[in-house]
């Protein structure tokens, strides 16, 4: 009002176009720290992009504005100058002059101030739509974050569950082949211990065929002969219960027969030494051309007499161990 006053009392001064002290002028409103939004952005998007150059097209707008407002500040400061330069001329007053300046000062004020108003009001609605597309984006993002996590997480767990199936199946399989390899081993055993068990019933079988031969022997009359060489009860273990050569008669192959652990109880019962003993009996060189040749098939004498003298000799030299 000191402006208007100052107009309409320096008539002399009426041409004078320059602007108040202090003239209204639009001051865009600037958002405080705390609303402009989370410190640290979503990453920029094809619609933040969109978004912010929409804002950038706004505040250009709004420094259009801003330069209209000035120059329609001016606008109303000259016409202020025109209306008191008419005022006077029109013979009024001072006081007449001072109210119509001031009300159509007061009136273009009230204009500029609810332009100025709806300016603000649609930049804040710009800016609230503009901060709500952002939060609709980062709402959408943290949405695609959260669903990305929830599938890697179901992933994980299906992956986990897939090992923990493997690892129990591997474990079954594993458990399965130990028992099959028990399984075998166990028949295998069983097939070994069946074999060794026939071996040795067949061993146990040759020791009691060899006592009663030897009993038959004694009770035949010396004249029978025609007993064959390989019918003869030497003291060796052979295969199929049949020494049918001489060289199945061996030094081994007799200390074998005479100290084996099959061989019947009455026969166990006695000493290694006398094991020997009683064989040597048997065998003696004196002793076996008297009982023991005359009784074999004339054609396999000369073969008798030579295993007798193997076994004659491998009992010797086991008796010197005993």
């Amino acid at each position: 009002m000191d402006f208007v006053k100052h107009l309409l009392t320096s008539p002399a001064k009426s041409t004078h176009t320059s602007s108040p002290t202090k003239s209204h002028r639009y001051v865009p409103y600037v958002l405080p720290r705390s609303e402009t939004g989370p410190a640290t952005p979503p990453a920029m998007s094809e619609e933040l992009r969109a978004l912010f150059a929409a804002r950038r097209a706004v505040e250009a707008k709004t420094a259009t504005l801003e330069a209209a407002l000035a120059t329609a500040t001016a606008e109303l400061e000259a016409e202020c100058v025109r209306a008191a330069e008419e005022a006077a001329a029109q013979g009024q007053t001072r006081e007449e002059r001072i109210e119509d300046v001031t009300r159509r000062y007061n009136r273009a004020m009230d204009q500029e101030r609810r332009r100025a108003h709806a300016v603000d009001e649609r930049r804040a609605r710009e800016r609230e739509e503009l901060w709500a597309a952002a939060d609709a984006v980062w709402e959408a993002r943290l949405d695609d974050a959260r669903r990305e996590h929830e599938r890697a997480r179901r992933a994980g767990e299906w992956a986990l569950q897939d090992a923990e199936r493997r690892a129990a199946a591997s474990e079954e399989r594993a458990r399965k082949a130990v028992a099959e390899a028990a399984r075998m081993r166990w028949e295998a055993e069983g097939v070994e211990r069946a074999r060794r068990e026939r071996e040795a019933e067949c061993v146990r079988g040759q020791f009691i065929v060899y006592e009663r031969k030897w009993e038959v022997l004694r009770g035949e009359p010396q004249t029978a002969a025609g007993v064959r060489f390989c019918e003869f009860p030497w003291p060796v273990l052979a295969r199929n219960g049949t020494v049918v050569s001489l060289s199945a008669i061996t030094r081994d192959a007799v200390r074998a027969f005479v100290l084996h652990n099959l061989r019947p109880a009455e026969v166990m019962s006695k000493s290694p030494k006398d094991r020997v003993l009683a064989e040597m009996l048997r065998f003696h060189p004196d002793k076996f051309k008297v009982l023991g040749l005359p009784k074999i098939a004339a054609e396999d004498r000369e073969t008798a007499s030579k295993a007798g003298d193997i076994i004659i000799l491998a009992l010797t030299e086991l008796l010197a161990t005993c």
